[in-house]
């Protein structure tokens, strides 16, 4: 079977302005929505998932969007929202949360799904870890400056 590969050329698509709190059953942060895309919304929770999956990991795992349950969403979600995930269950192969985004008139809900499996490099291992451990650490960061 040949592999396809898709490349959307942007160099970082990162819908997540800062992470605030992080324990072992629930992650939050807050984004900014600068668009009327809905799937903008919906990326905002399964990044904040995906990491929360990665941080749980260790960043030792490669972790992916296996399904989305539910997703709910207001008409234009432009503005800030503070954004929460809740660990439902996991396994050692899957992560089931109820991610949530709201501002003071609106909120949005999704149930999201994300599969992890160990990578089939050491190269890809290693250039993801750095990758998202950066990413991590910046996010992070940016929270206690904020």
């Amino acid at each position: 079977m040949e592999r396809i590969e898709i490349n959307t050329g942007l160099k970082s698509f990162l819908c997540i302005d800062r992470i605030s709190e992080i324990s072992d059953k629930h992650i939050k942060g807050a984004y900014t929505i600068k668009s009327e895309n809905s799937f903008t919304a919906m990326e905002s929770l399964a990044q904040l998932g995906a990491l929360h999956v990665r941080y749980l990991t260790d960043f030792e795992r490669f972790v992916f969007l296996l399904k989305i349950n539910s997703f709910s969403l207001p008409d234009f979600p432009n503005g800030t929202f503070n954004i929460t995930g809740n660990l439902i269950a996991n396994s050692r192969g899957a992560y089931s949360y109820k991610l949530k985004a709201e501002d003071k008139n609106r909120a949005f809900f999704g149930e999201m799904v994300f599969g992890v499996t160990d990578f089939d490099s050491i190269e890809k291992k290693e250039n993801s870890n750095s990758h998202y451990k950066k990413v991590f650490q910046c996010l992070t960061k940016n929270s206690k400056e904020s």
